[in-house]
């Protein structure tokens, strides 16, 4: 199958070229001023990170970076630690908002595909030894849907659902090994078409906890969080050694309409996912009730 893979991304635009090309060049000369993330949203993609990052963002003791995912751990490694700190504040900032409040101050990072990309757990245990981690974990058959209606939105993609999943083993062939081989390597197939890839969180939660203790790490069910955001809410800031506190609102951002999932592939997914959803109980310990 011949794979087309577009040649910009949705990002490439012109507030991203300034971003990279003027503003972080220019900040990096302080870096060694600079804050590194203690506080970490690493999963998963379509898994409802995007109202918690804006909660975390209006909380006085979280202050973020120039951007929500800074994809340093796995799309930007390359770039090194100057680069990274160029996108987090001044720790002379930091402490003056920890003096005002009396109260610790936390840095943030928010990038989904840490816990999915396999070169992310290692480089991240290495450079962030004190952070602390949440993964929201989405019905993987609902959040594989989902992805793929973004990348019909953006069009990335031309396939119906069912033709899509079924080409995805081969749309992203080899894939996996030239990531694993190369450091640097972007693989835009997976990151793309990666619908049910993404999906298989055992595998995902697997090669995590061999790098991350699991007491840093909160794992949230992402239907819970919509049920009772500000219940979820709660144990995020106290996970993260924060003071509670209620945003201005826990509404959700505007949701993407489409046409629901065909009920007999929801049917054919869920024998897919069986083995996963088993083995994902045994490493939480709980069932996630998929």
């Amino acid at each position: 199958m011949q794979i087309e893979v577009p040649a910009s991304s949705p990002s490439n635009s012109f507030r991203y070229k300034l971003r990279n090309r003027v503003l972080i060049p220019m900040r990096e000369r302080t870096s060694a001023f600079r804050t590194r993330p203690d506080l970490v949203i690493a999963g998963v993609q379509k898994g409802g990170t995007t109202p918690f990052f804006r909660f975390l963002s209006e909380h006085p003791q979280v202050m973020r970076g120039m951007v929500k995912e800074s994809h340093y751990f796995d799309r930007h490694y390359s770039r090194g630690p100057v680069w990274y700190r160029a996108l987090y504040p001044l720790k002379a900032t930091r402490r003056r908002q920890q003096k005002k409040l009396g109260l610790p101050v936390r840095i943030m990072d928010a990038t989904p595909d840490y816990v999915f990309d396999p070169r992310a757990p290692a480089r991240i245990a290495r450079d962030l030894p004190d952070a602390r981690f949440v993964i929201f974990l989405r019905d993987p058959i609902a959040r594989a849907y989902s992805n793929y209606q973004m990348m019909v939105a953006r069009e990335y993609e031309t396939l119906p659902f069912a033709e899509a999943i079924e080409a995805e083993a081969e749309r992203t062939a080899g894939e996996w090994d030239k990531m694993l081989a190369d450091p640097d390597y972007i693989s835009h197939p997976i990151r793309i078409f990666g619908y049910l890839a993404r999906s298989r969180y055992a595998d995902q939660l697997e090669r995590w906890f061999e790098h991350i203790p699991r007491d840093r790490t909160l794992v949230v069910r992402s239907e819970d969080a919509r049920e009772d955001p500000a219940a979820a809410f709660g144990k995020l800031t106290e996970f993260f050694g924060i003071e509670p506190f209620e945003p201005p609102s826990f509404k959700p951002p505007n949701k993407r309409d489409y046409e629901p999932l065909d009920p007999g592939l929801r049917r054919e997914l869920q024998a897919e996912f069986a083995d996963q959803n088993r083995r994902l109980a045994e490493i939480l310990g709980r069932d996630m009730g998929w």
